[in-house]
C-alpha cells in the first residue's frame, strides 16, 4: 500500500492536482506498453518503471 501512496503522491506532484493524476495512473499509455500505470504497481519493477516517468515529467528529464 505504500508503493502506490508514492506513486499517487508522485503524480499529484506531476500534474498539479489529484484528478488529473488518477485520470493518467488509470488510463492506457503507450510507453508502458499500452498497460496503464496503476496495473504496474503490483511490482516492484513495474512500480519503478511508473515512478521513473513520473520522475522524469516532475524534473523535466527527457524520456
Amino acid at each position: 500500500m505504500l508503493r502506490a501512496a508514492k506513486i499517487i503522491a508522485l503524480a499529484e506532484e506531476a500534474f498539479g492536482d489529484r484528478d488529473r493524476a488518477m485520470h493518467w495512473l488509470n488510463i492506457p499509455n503507450p510507453v508502458f506498453e499500452d498497460e496503464a500505470p496503476v496495473t504496474l504497481m503490483d511490482t516492484e519493477s513495474g512500480t519503478e518503471w511508473v515512478e521513473q516517468l513520473l520522475g522524469r515529467m516532475i524534473y523535466g528529464v527527457d524520456a
